[in-house]
């Protein structure tokens, strides 16, 4: 994709994406009931509402084009998502949003041939929305959950970069899964501060220079990582496999289940070398 291309589909994704956040974040500030999944995870009024307005302008966006979605495949959708398809988690990071924490997010990603080729995050409650801007640049602009948003040029969006720095490395992990194996594998860096948060946001503090390595050592599913790690690759960022491989898209055999990965603002052999 052209940075044009990227642009217009920015453009065209944003009304949808300030009134889900509108929405999400009317039941953020009165609260909503809690349902659990058969995969046990808690979903709320809020994910399936937010979901199907953004799956209904994507297939207007995009009419035929295989969208997946994670309320929609939990519910027993398996359509096949092909080469070209987009992954849609309309509200990542529920167990935030329903304890209170704001870094929950909006996430829409496009993928062609297995990889992101363009990703948005959106965080509502932080007004802070995160694109792509071409294969090798990003934007961030400032937000608020309006109608009325329909350009992104008009929020005066600044470009995006991880941090180029040496020294001590600021570590984002999960804040209730697998968190003794992560610290065991922060063992060979130089952790000068640890953060814990939850959703795709982790992706985009590496990308805007504030940390420098996550490490997801549990459970992801592709909607969870695409549009962040299309965001974090255009910012200068690595992400790779626990084996070191590139993180493919596109997994329905394994119903589109991430193995381990580690996102970083450099390769991890840098990381590592910042504490000689």
């Amino acid at each position: 994709m052209t940075r044009d291309e990227h642009r217009r589909l920015t453009d065209c994704l944003l009304p949808v994406v300030m009134a889900a956040g509108k929405l999400e974040m009317g039941y953020f500030d009165a609260g909503c009931d809690v349902q659990t999944k058969s995969d046990l995870s808690p979903v709320t009024i809020a994910d399936q509402q937010a979901e199907a307005m953004i799956v209904e302008a994507l297939a207007e966006i995009f009419p035929g084009l295989p969208i997946v979605a994670e309320e929609a495949f939990a519910a027993g959708d398996r359509q096949a998502c092909g080469s070209t398809f987009l992954l849609v988690d309309a509200l990542d990071g529920t167990k935030q949003f329903i304890s209170g924490f704001r870094e929950f997010t909006i996430n829409i990603a496009l993928i062609t041939n297995g990889r992101p080729a363009y990703g948005l995050v959106y965080a509502p409650a932080l007004a802070d929305l995160l694109v792509t801007d071409g294969a090798d640049a990003a934007r961030r602009a400032s937000i608020p959950p309006l109608p009325g948003v329909t350009a992104l040029d008009a929020a005066s969006p600044q470009p995006i970069r991880v941090a180029p720095h040496f020294g001590a490395v600021v570590a984002l992990q999960s804040r209730s899964r697998n968190f003794d194996q992560t610290n065991r594998f922060l063992e060979d860096f130089p952790v000068a501060e640890r953060r814990q948060l939850g959703s795709s946001y982790k992706f985009c503090l590496i990308a805007t220079g504030v940390a420098d390595i996550y490490p997801q050592l549990g459970d992801t599913r592709e909607w969870d990582t695409a549009a962040g790690e299309a965001v974090l690759i255009a910012a200068g960022g690595h992400l790779v496999t626990s084996t070191g491989e590139v993180l493919a898209y596109g997994k329905m055999a394994t119903d589109y289940l991430n193995p381990n990965f580690i996102a970083s603002s450099a390769p991890l052999a840098v990381l590592k070398a910042r504490s000689s």
